[in-house]
């Protein structure tokens, strides 16, 4: 049986990651990759880490403590929601609901347009994002219990104990969760709390969780990817990739592109956990890539954004803005979304850039002045 992490694997990455003879690590200067804007709208607060797109909208949170619901076809706000503490953490959307937790322990349920559905208040903050399964919501606490609670209102369904601080990350798989652990198991629990089997990745876990039909892709602390089998309880293969899984990998057929914190983007073969190329980045990577125009777009946490051939890795051009990129990229209605960040003014802004074209851009307007929470 062939072994999941081999030795010559393991030297195969670590001369791809260290030496500057392989692909990726002398290149020339890419071109300038012309993007124009075709539209911005500001809003209150530094978003964090990622938009959730659902239906015609994507939803949003921000430090300075609001939900927002964003048109990006008309560049408005269709609503927006003030918690009574900042928020550090992207929102879970469902078909019907939102959910996010604030600083000050606070689950806020609201419907699709914005109405509060109901508040719970926590014993601890939260250890993570909360995740949808049906009509539960999924709430794990920094203090231990892993929580169920009622789509309709705030009572709990159920709560496991758990060691505190011990969840760093969850997902749903099938009908169940699956907890990403500091001490290396991804616990598995049924839609009742039941537990339903674990996966021991051999290292303890950190950042997102990322589905692709039954295999499932972590990173550890120790800069190691796992591919997960949760339907057989075992270990694919790991490969390491030097730095810690930064954001959800992009799945894209038999190939995955991922990011970590070593400033470097990976495409690998699913199928094996083999690097099929990689490029060093020229700030530290916090955020997912996206394919946008068949190219591999990569937003470091600098003004500069690199597109790459899928395939090969070649670059296709650097688009260079005026602030630090603060999200994940998302491609949307043919353009591409971006947000920066102003800490003076302390206001984000979301910009929409597109392929050069004729079109006036559109501009929606700023939502300026109002009290924050």
């Amino acid at each position: 049986m062939r072994m999941p992490f081999p030795f010559f694997r393991l030297l195969a990455a670590w001369i791809l990651i260290t030496s500057g003879l392989a692909q990726g690590g002398q290149s020339p200067p890419p071109p300038a990759w012309p993007l124009v804007e075709a539209g911005r709208l500001t809003y209150e607060g530094e978003i964090n880490q990622r938009a959730v797109a659902a239906g015609a909208r994507i939803y949003f949170t921000t430090r300075r403590g609001w939900i927002y619901a964003v048109d990006p076809a008309a560049r408005s706000v269709s609503w927006r929601f003030g918690a009574n503490a900042p928020i550090l953490r992207p929102p879970s959307v469902s078909a019907a609901l939102i959910a996010a937790v604030d600083d000050a322990n606070t689950v806020y349920c609201l419907t699709i347009d914005g109405a509060l559905n109901w508040a719970y208040h926590g014993d601890s903050p939260a250890a993570c994002e909360p995740v949808w399964l049906g009509p539960r919501l999924i709430v794990a606490m920094r203090g231990g219990p892993l929580l169920a609670l009622r789509a309709e209102h705030p009572g709990e369904l159920w709560r496991v104990e758990l060691e505190k601080g011990l969840v760093r990350s969850m997902a749903v798989w099938r009908d169940r969760i699956l907890c990403a652990c500091g001490d290396g198991l991804v616990r598995i629990y049924g839609p009742d709390g039941s537990p339903a089997g674990t996966v021991d990745t051999g290292g303890s876990l950190s950042g997102p969780l990322t589905i692709d039909g039954d295999r499932v892709y972590a990173g550890r602390e120790d800069g190691v990817l796992c591919c997960l089998e949760p339907a057989k309880g075992s270990l694919s293969w790991r490969m390491r990739i030097g730095g810690e899984l930064a954001a959800p990998v992009l799945v894209d057929g038999r190939r995955l592109f991922l990011t970590a914190s070593n400033g470097v983007l990976f495409a690998v073969n699913k199928s094996g956990g083999d690097i099929l190329w990689w490029r060093a980045m020229p700030s530290r990577l916090v955020f997912s890539p996206v394919l946008w125009q068949e190219r591999i777009v990569a937003a470091p946490g600098s003004p500069v954004l690199s597109s790459f051939r899928p395939r090969t890795g070649e670059p296709l051009g650097e688009f260079r803005g005026t602030a630090d990129w603060k999200a994940d990229p998302q491609g949307r209605d043919g353009l591409l979304l971006l947000h920066t960040y102003n800490s003076d003014a302390r206001e984000g802004t979301l910009l929409f850039l597109g392929l050069p074209n004729p079109a006036p851009a559109k501009t929606g307007a700023p939502i300026k002045g109002a009290k924050s929470p």
